[in-house]
């Protein structure tokens, strides 16, 4: 009885699940988040490119002394615990992002404990999945090491102190600072969205629909849109008032052959385009896109089935990326 119970309870769980698909609940915002949302709006300013101060918790933090403790974690080569390493991306192997470790903890304390998340500035990944789907004329592109093109002012840059000594593992390392956002803190994913969108605000009245579709369409570094007409598209534009602030797109994919661009020397090497039966194809939000046939799918890895072939069927579907639960089967198929 407990177990029809509990499944009962799962499918109605889900069935709601289904009926709120792309609905999300705005939550009230905290202290913590209103001044965040301060600090941005007070200390944002364009210099050439974007710089904004770090949303600090308090305004003038006391940082405990961990010169020597990130001195020993640069000199054990043999472990992962270091303040800075390497992540690489299957898709684009040529490429090495630098992640910095603001979560690790010296003295019971982070980088990221001083350091205020912010606003959840996020777009619905449904409704831009869906919104791609509408118009005839589609396109995607992505913002060129989006969190390197914000700047930090120079009293935060304290704060984002780190060691290096180069190729010469024998030598004495230096001490540097990013001057720019990091991988790995708590507050760069709001820092970055919120410059992307006040740029596209200061170029509200040259470009209007652009600073919509920036606004609405963006996840992150990612552009992906659709609209109903070759002209309305408007590449150019929105390339043009984001390369004010040094926002760049390498490159961008479309199923239109009059928005198609010879490919240059960047946008071939930052090309993150993957080979799906033998058809040329690039990466949506995690999804395949082909653009000659303007499908969708989805890169799907099978294992084998147990021999409980229910469950089976329950882990192996779960093993297979579904967007912000967006089922898509078969892995390979056409959207309206």
């Amino acid at each position: 009885m407990i177990h029809c119970l509990a499944d009962l309870e799962l499918a109605v769980r889900e069935h709601f699940e289904i009926e709120s698909l792309g609905i999300t609940q705005r939550e009230r915002e905290n202290a913590e988040v209103k001044r965040a949302s301060r600090i941005l709006n007070d200390t944002t300013r364009r210099i050439g490119n974007k710089w904004r101060r770090v949303p600090l918790k308090e305004d003038d933090p006391r940082f405990p002394d961990n010169y020597n403790g990130a001195r020993k974690r640069l000199e054990n080569a043999h472990a992962l615990f270091l303040s800075h390493f390497a992540v690489t991306n299957p898709n684009k192997p040529n490429k090495i992002r630098v992640v910095f470790d603001a979560a690790a903890r010296f003295e019971g304390k982070s980088l990221n404990d001083y350091l205020l998340s912010g606003p959840d500035l996020l777009n619905s990944l449904t409704g831009i999945l869906f919104r791609f789907r509408i118009g005839s004329v589609a396109f995607t592109g992505d913002i060129r090491d989006m969190f390197l093109r914000v700047r930090v002012c120079a009293p935060d840059q304290r704060a984002q102190l780190f060691l290096w000594r180069g190729a010469d593992r024998d030598s004495e390392p230096r001490v540097y600072a990013m001057t720019s956002l990091i991988f790995g803190a708590s507050s760069s994913p709001t820092s970055a969205i919120y410059v992307l969108n006040k740029n596209a605000e200061t170029c509200s009245d040259e470009y209007p629909n652009a600073e919509m579709a920036v606004k609405r369409d963006h996840y992150v570094d990612d552009f992906i849109c659709s609209t109903d007409s070759v002209p309305e598209a408007a590449i150019n534009k929105r390339r043009h008032h984001s390369a004010r602030a040094g926002l760049r797109y390498p490159g961008w994919a479309t199923n239109a052959p009059e928005l198609k661009e010879s490919p240059s020397a960047e946008s071939s090497a930052e090309a993150a385009t993957v080979s799906l039966h033998k058809t040329k194809t690039e990466r949506a939000l995690g999804l395949i896109w082909e653009p000659e046939c303007d499908s969708l799918g989805s890169d799907v890895t099978f294992k084998k089935l147990p021999r409980d072939i229910v469950n089976g069927k329950i882990s192996l579907r779960k093993g297979n990326f579904e967007p912000d639960h967006v089922d898509l089967r078969p892995a390979r198929s056409s959207v309206p």
